[in-house]
């Protein structure tokens, strides 16, 4: 998780601050007055995160979290920006019991590059998983791992095995090994039980019988099976041959039957030839008359359509003359509109006037209820007034008799005054005192420095010197590069016979051959540019080594100056009495303030409550003045309101209804004059379609006459007589068609059939054929039925046989894993071995970790060893998780507590590294909180490479208020304290 931006509203003792994490390096510090909410940073981000707090403050109520500065109106949330790998997230959390958001009181968004962000989760439950899910931790894994917290791996150290083994629980997760322990164990009773349930089952199927006696029978019965078969297959044989015979006597007896039915058949067909005949000559003329029949129907149609357009002519006619009816009424009655104007005008004036006395008579009874209710409020503020006046009286009697709020207030500042003046005095003796811890310390480090600088200046002096003859050597190469390219310029000119234009020779045997150039002058460019660079930062180390040999100088004469003060210790004890009593002076001076706001806002409320009954009482004045002049307006007694206006409702009815005959008529006579028109149209394009329908059937006519001619019909109803419906046609020539087909097909039929023999001999033959047939099919049947209970035996023997097999293929494999079970039950599930070889584990790997770290920080001197003294794998026994470390300088091995504070330190914080090193996921950023005071400054500077070599992989924040730190990390978070709340600035 690396953070990248967060916004924190009224939390803590944040109002309302923005934190920019892309601004700062990836080593950065966080730092300011003690209680100014440097840690509380962290609590913000583990709560945007799963919305609670881990430690001690997570165990308090959520009141904790919301920030005693803010207004009650403000909502109180956090939202905050953070990356894993490629893909940032956003996570808004409100405090419920302290917002009221608009929308949702928690929203979880997917951020990606050049896309629209992706609300992934909306709902409290759906989010906390998500945020699980994609930072592979839960709250327990952040506050331990991600945020190191402050002094939680000093007590790591003090700790005994059985509370190491606890605290390492928590961080590896090694629940898991529990659970498959019990899967274990579950799983060796699970297969004893089912080994005995199988064996039951198996003693169950085979009865006491062996399964050799079983396989046994079942041979005998398939022996017995094949025998019987043989005489099945022998009987199916005779069978298929009766059957055969039988198949070709019926099929005889069919094609005889057949020969009768098709003479038959032949019979009836020759005595129809009469009638066949009649509809052949009917067909013919019908075919004659089908020439004619179009036209006939086209003649028809046009007829028919010709009568169509009379009738629609008349309607249209009658139409007409109605629409004209209607017009002559509409007509008659557009006199009254005029009439209907004038009265809808006089009533609009008469409602109008009723509508104005009844809004007046409205405002007089509005005017009589205000007087009310101002008589009332002046009665609510002489009783507001009293008390008032009772609680200023109250209020002043925190102050000391005798004493103004003025008076008390200047002692309280005089004697914070003083307080303060002793507490500069104290803070100059403790920076004396420190000033010359930090000369003396600072002393060393620039003698190390400079001696550090003088080697690396004759390093440098050295590198110079063997660049410049790099360079001559190249320069030498460049010149003689450069004579080798003009021979070679030369010689790609030189002939044979040819004089050479410098020596003059005719005779070329050797010349020069041209190879690849080299670029000398970039070579050289380049050398010089690494001198220039060198010598450059050779003088910088020179400007450098002068000011720390001036800042030595400097650290001497200021050293000699300092005088020898009291302890560090002693002083600030003294300052923490001072600082106890400049709390107590500013609680006082903090209570009295309050009082003297409270008595200045008691006396405002009671200013604003005399002048609101001023206000009042000039409200009752106006008011009593409007009454008086609606008096005059309306009489002594006005008539009531809601009467003036049921007389305006009854105008305003009879003026509605006016309006209404008034749409009525108008409606009517608009409505008349578009029927007539519409119907004058129709009538036009009603005789246009009648004059072309007789125009088309007197055309029809022609034409049907015309064809009569053609097909020499002599009329109408020659032709009428001789029309065949084409139904009727088609039903004679099918019937022609099938007396041909049938004649034809008894013919061949006829020829096809050799049959000589008469269905009644066929028939006898058939009938002894079937019989020996039916009884072989008996004996066969009877040879079938004692297959079956054969087949039945076998079947049973069969399925018996196989259970018992498949059982004792299930009890094989069964016992094969219930041993393997019951090893691992014995090896593993006593003693809780497993989860405690899983611990010794990790602990090994984070001793390693924590080992290398240590070697670091103490130059070489401490290395650390977890205790070997136990078995293997018992992480939980009473001194197996015991740290030992090694002293290089004397060979000494000894207890981890026995170090001293600032090595302890180390230790701890080589421990915390360790972890974020050996947890089973990708840490993108860690954060320590606190613990470096300890630390001496030679101490400081070891762990400051450490840091920045931390911050190649990971993001790292330090909370601290070292001083020392806040010169070597240039990148902060500083808070600083005010009477409003902490308030945060990046640099």
């Amino acid at each position: 998780m690396l953070p990248k931006h967060i916004k924190i509203r009224n939390i803590g003792p944040f109002l309302s601050e923005d934190i920019d994490f892309t601004k700062l390096d990836r080593l950065f510090l966080i730092t300011g007055d003690t209680g100014s909410g440097k840690t509380f940073i962290f609590d913000c981000i583990t709560y945007a995160l799963y919305g609670k707090i881990s430690g001690i403050r997570g165990e308090l109520n959520t009141e904790v979290i919301a920030s005693k500065y803010r207004q009650q109106e403000q909502d109180v949330f956090v939202d905050f920006i953070f990356g894993v790998g490629s893909t940032d997230y956003r996570i808004v959390r409100y405090l419920e019991k302290y917002s009221k958001p608009k929308t949702q009181t928690i929203l979880l968004e997917k951020i990606e590059k050049g896309k629209k962000p992706v609300v992934i989760a909306d709902k409290t439950g759906d989010a906390n998983k998500k945020i699980i899910e994609i930072l592979k931790y839960s709250i327990d894994d952040f506050s331990q791992i991600v945020l190191l917290p402050q002094g939680q791996f000093e007590k790591f150290i003090d700790s005994t095995s059985t509370e190491k083994a606890e605290i390492l629980k928590k961080i590896f997760n090694v629940q898991k090994f529990t659970a498959i322990t019990e899967r274990i164990k579950s799983e060796t009773r699970d297969r004893k039980k089912e080994i005995e349930i199988l064996d039951k089952q198996f003693n169950g199927i085979s009865e006491g019988e062996a399964l050799t006696n079983l396989k046994k029978s079942k041979g005998e019965a398939e022996s017995e099976s094949a025998r019987l078969k043989s005489f099945q297959e022998k009987g199916s044989w005779d069978l298929q041959q009766l059957t055969e015979k039988l198949t070709i006597l019926e099929n005889r007896k069919k094609d005889a039957l057949k020969r009768d039915e098709t003479l038959r058949i032949q019979n009836e067909e020759l005595a129809q030839k009469e009638e066949i005949n009649a509809m052949e000559e009917k067909v013919a003329l019908g075919k004659k008359a089908l020439e004619a029949g179009e036209a006939y129907r086209n003649k028809e149609n046009a007829l028919e359509l010709l009568e169509k357009r009379k009738s629609e002519h008349e309607t249209a006619a009658e139409e007409m003359e109605k629409a004209s009816e209607k017009k002559k009424e509409a007509d008659s009655k557009s006199h009254l509109i005029p009439e209907l104007d004038e009265q809808i005008k006089n009533l609009s004036g008469e409602i109008k006037d009723a509508r104005g006395k009844a809004e007046k008579a409205l405002e007089y009874e509005k005017l009589i209820r205000q007087q009310k209710t101002l008589y009332e409020e002046k009665e609510l503020s002489d009783e507001k007034i009293s008390k008032t006046m009772e609680r200023l009286l109250d209020n002043q009697k925190c102050i000391p008799t005798g004493s103004s709020f003025a008076q008390e207030e200047s002692r309280l500042l005089k004697e914070k005054s003083l307080l303060t003046d002793k507490k500069q005095e104290e803070e100059t003796a403790l920076s004396d005192a420190k000033k010359r811890d930090n000369l003396i310390t600072s002393r060393e480090q620039y003698n190390k420095a400079i001696l550090q600088m003088e080697g690396k200046l004759d390093s440098l002096e050295k590198q110079i010197d063997e660049k410049k003859k790099l360079r001559e050597e190249n320069a030498k190469r460049q010149e003689l590069q450069g004579l080798m390219e003009k021979a070679c310029e030369i010689a790609s000119s030189l002939k044979e016979n040819m004089p050479c234009p410098v020596c003059g020779s005719t005779d070329h045997p050797h010349p020069a051959v041209c190879t690849d150039s080299i670029n000398y002058t970039q070579i050289i460019k380049d050398l010089e540019k690494e001198i220039m660079e060198l010598g450059n930062e050779r003088d910088s180390l020179v400007s450098e080594l002068s000011k720390y040999k001036g800042n030595l100088d400097s650290y001497l004469e200021n050293l000699e100056t300092i005088k020898e003060a009291r302890s560090v210790s002693e002083i600030e004890e003294k300052l923490s009495f001072i600082n106890g009593e400049i709390k107590k002076n500013d609680d006082l001076y903090k209570s009295l303030t309050e009082a003297k706001a409270l008595n200045g806002q008691i006396e405002k409320e009671l200013e604003k409550i005399k002048d609101a009954l001023s206000d009042t009482q000039r409200k009752i004045a106006l008011v009593e003045g409007s009454l008086e002049t609606y008096k005059k307006e309306l009489g002594e007694k006005p008539e009531a309101s809601d009467k003036l206006l049921a007389l305006a409702e009854k105008l305003e009815s009879t003026l509605k209804a006016a309006e209404n005959e008034k749409t009525d008529i108008t409606t009517l006579i608009t409505s008349a004059e578009t029927e007539f028109a519409a119907a004058n149209e129709k009538l036009k394009g009603q005789k246009t379609n009648l004059d072309e329908a007789r125009k088309t059937s007197e055309k029809a006519t022609a034409l049907f006459e015309e064809k009569l001619k053609q097909q020499g019909i002599e009329n109408e109803k020659t032709f009428l007589k001789m029309e065949l419906d084409p139904v009727i046609m088609k039903d004679y020539q099918e019937k022609i068609q099938t007396h041909k087909d049938n004649l034809l097909a008894c013919k061949t039929t006829l020829e096809g059939i050799s049959e000589t023999a008469t269905s009644e001999s066929l028939e006898k033959e058939i009938l002894e054929t079937a019989e020996k047939r039916n009884e072989l099919a008996k004996k066969l049947k009877a040879l079938s039925s004692e297959q079956d209970t054969i087949n039945l035996t076998l079947g049973n023997l069969n399925s018996k046989i196989k259970q018992l097999e498949d059982i004792e293929k299930k009890l094989g494999k069964l016992r094969d894993e219930y041993t393997l079970y019951e090893y691992l039950n014995s090896k593993f599930c006593y003693g809780n071995t497993l989860e405690s070889w899983a611990l010794a584990s990790y602990y090994s790997t984070i001793v390693k970790f924590a080992s290398q770290r240590l070697h670091d920080f103490s130059n070489g001197r401490y290395t650390l060893q977890q205790n070997t003294d136990n078995s293997y794998g018992r992480a939980n026994s009473d001194n197996s998780l015991d740290l030992w470390v090694t002293d290089a300088h004397n060979g000494e091995k000894r207890q981890i507590k026995t170090l001293s504070g600032g090595e302890r330190f180390q230790a701890s914080l080589s421990l915390a590294l360790a972890i974020t090193d050996s947890v089973p996921y990708n840490l993108d950023s860690i954060f320590i909180d606190e613990g470096f005071g300890t630390l001496d400054a030679e101490t400081r500077r070891k762990v400051m490479p450490i840091l920045n070599n931390l911050k190649e992989n990971k993001t790292v924040g330090i909370i601290s208020h070292v001083e020392a730190f806040q010169e070597e990390i240039k990148s902060q978070i500083r808070l600083s304290k005010t009477e409003s709340g902490s308030h945060v600035s990046i640099i």
